[in-house]
């Protein structure tokens, strides 16, 4: 019978200490509003994980509806002076609607490991895990998910490349890209 009680007051204690300890983290993540489809100024709108989104051709005027959709940073996977691209306009943007702006520029005529390592440390830092990432059309982005979801969350190369696949990653050459890289010593 005291073991019985014992054992109650333990578990009766560890769930009151685990609500406490949790409810602030529960509240903010409450807080966060629900995505809703299209999303003004996108091209493509992927929700991939209930904190990160992908996409293409993001706008400046999307901005608000990210920040309004809850997301506190913007992971650019562009170069500066592709075509339809402004990369001064989206910061500018970016920072006016209250969001973090990141710009990794990225090619896929001329894939960087530097570009894929940026984009680790930005993904692995806490205060990025609402993210809306983008590049033109989507297989840039593809390809870097794909790094991180072997890298970061644990995933194998078949799973990761068949997610991949599906958010429109079908070039040869950024494949190749993820392939090589992956098989690369972490650094």
């Amino acid at each position: 019978m005291a073991r019985a009680r014992t054992t109650l007051l333990l578990g009766a204690t560890a769930f009151l200490l685990t609500s406490f300890l949790l409810a602030p983290h529960q509240a903010a993540a409450q807080a966060r509003p629900s995505l809703t489809l299209p999303m003004p100024g996108i091209e493509t709108f992927r929700p991939i994980t209930t904190t990160v989104a992908l996409g293409g051709n993001a706008s400046p005027e999307a901005m608000p509806a990210l920040k309004k959709a809850g997301f506190d940073v913007v992971i650019a996977i562009r170069e500066d002076g592709e075509e339809g691209y402004d990369r001064a306009a989206a910061e500018r943007a970016a920072t006016a609607a209250g969001l973090r702006f990141v710009a990794i520029p990225f090619t896929r005529l001329r894939p960087d490991p530097a570009a894929a390592r940026t984009f680790l440390e930005v993904m692995a830092a806490p205060e990025n895990a609402y993210a809306f990432i983008y590049c033109h059309t989507g297989p840039r982005v593809a390809t870097m998910w794909l790094i991180k979801r072997v890298r970061q969350d644990g995933w194998t190369f078949d799973r990761a490349m068949a997610e991949a696949e599906s958010l429109g990653l079908a070039r040869p050459e950024l494949k190749q890209f993820a392939k090589e890289f992956l098989a690369s010593p972490k650094r």
